[in-house]
């Protein structure tokens, strides 16, 4: 047992678990709008996740005041090294990964990794990361995966598409990741209390962010919906994403202040695996 929880943090402190999920989500929106994605990208998005994520919980644990400093931060500092040494590996990937992409693609990644870059890093003044403004966490995550993994998955040929359902589809995207982040949010209660970083479950509280996050999951079933009339969604794609995200409400109800983190960064990270495998082996 304690072999397979040590695979099991390893999996998801390493951050393959988070860089599989960037991955399953490209593939979700090439398989469902025929695009076909560059393996090069796959990769790219696969290595930058890791990097990102790894350095995120390397700086974010050095900034934690010493009595947070339990739970998963016990796991991040008995692996501090080998996250280091990931943390490293995945920069160099994407680096050699990017000029392997497309010329229109390198241009827009552009924004996208200032952004991510700026999340993790203390570049601003007082040694301020972009995750450290008020309610700007939540918005800026959401908006990066969706141009990760719906926006620029397009560019490799979605012309069938009109600009009206790009732009669904990357709302779609928006709002899924604005959905599972909110539970994160809440996992991060009083961390983010102690750090006086003001989010929506300080605004809104705890059930208030909830509702919200079950009400964004209800504009993406509308969106789907509309997809499915305009005959972008087949039948069968619409009746696993509505299956799917049924499911992803009862996830988001359950979380809590209480839940261990294998809930939020295993099972509710897991849920962007978990759709893009009920839609190849389903829809």
């Amino acid at each position: 047992m304690n072999a397979i929880l040590k695979l099991v943090n390893f999996y998801i402190y390493s951050s393959l678990h988070i860089g599989l999920a960037t991955v399953a989500l490209i593939f979700q929106t090439a398989q469902l709008f025929d695009i076909q994605v560059s393996l090069y990208y796959y990769l790219f998005g696969f290595a930058a996740t890791v990097f990102i994520y790894c350095t995120h919980r390397i700086i974010g644990f050095q900034r934690m005041p010493s009595w947070i400093k339990e739970g998963r931060f016990t796991i991040i500092k008995q692996y501090a090294s080998h996250i280091k040494v990931y943390a490293a590996l995945g920069l160099i990937a994407c680096i050699v990964l990017f000029f392997f992409l497309p010329l229109n693609v390198m241009l827009y990644l552009v924004l996208p990794s200032i952004f991510s870059i700026t999340y993790v890093l203390p570049v601003f003044k007082n040694k301020y990361r972009l995750r450290d403004y008020n309610y700007i966490k939540i918005f800026l995550i959401a908006v990066v995966w969706a141009y990760i993994t719906a926006l620029i998955p397009m560019l490799f040929g979605a012309d069938q598409l009109s600009l009206t359902t790009r732009s669904l589809i990357v709302a779609e995207r928006i709002l899924f990741v604005f959905a599972i982040t909110i539970p994160f949010d809440i996992r991060d209660h009083e961390i983010d209390k102690e750090t006086n970083v003001n989010t929506l479950v300080h605004a809104l509280g705890i059930e208030g962010a909830k509702r919200l996050s079950i009400v964004t999951v209800f504009l993406i079933l509308l969106i789907n919906f509309s997809l499915r009339t305009q005959g972008i969604l087949s039948d069968t794609a619409y009746f696993t994403l509505f299956s799917f995200y049924i499911l992803l409400m009862f996830v988001i109800i359950y979380a809590s202040k209480q839940k261990s983190d294998y809930y939020y960064s295993g099972l509710l990270d897991g849920t962007m695996i978990l759709c893009p495998l009920m839609i190849y082996f389903f829809a």
